[in-house]
């Protein structure tokens, strides 16, 4: 093992009291993988448990600004999603599917 330390990052923390509904919070969440992954050499958890609702625009901005630092398919070494319902992984998936095929790295 390369010594890669493990972050879990508690949605619900981040995002507050309304869940992943705001687009600006999946914005600071993603500012913090990347400070995680990029700064530190850590991998991360992006835990949702707890969190009642996610929106496609909190997803969304999440994926679009982490694509901006690598292509997104980069991202599946250090990135996992624990804690996810159903409805909420659906969200995700579909935010990360019009990601990958809209975002370029410049």
């Amino acid at each position: 093992m390369s010594g890669t330390r493990n972050r879990s990052l508690a949605v619900r923390e981040i995002a507050g009291p309304n869940g992943g509904i705001d687009p600006d919070r999946g914005v600071a969440l993603a500012e913090q993988v990347v400070e995680y992954v990029a700064g530190r050499g850590e991998s991360v958890a992006v835990d949702f448990a707890g969190v009642g609702a996610i929106s496609s625009g909190f997803a969304n901005a999440f994926f679009l600004k982490l694509g901006e630092t690598r292509p997104i398919d980069e991202w599946r070494s250090s990135l996992t999603f624990v804690g996810l319902d159903d409805f909420q992984q659906k969200i995700i998936r579909s935010s990360l599917m019009a990601a990958r095929d809209s975002v370029r790295v410049r």
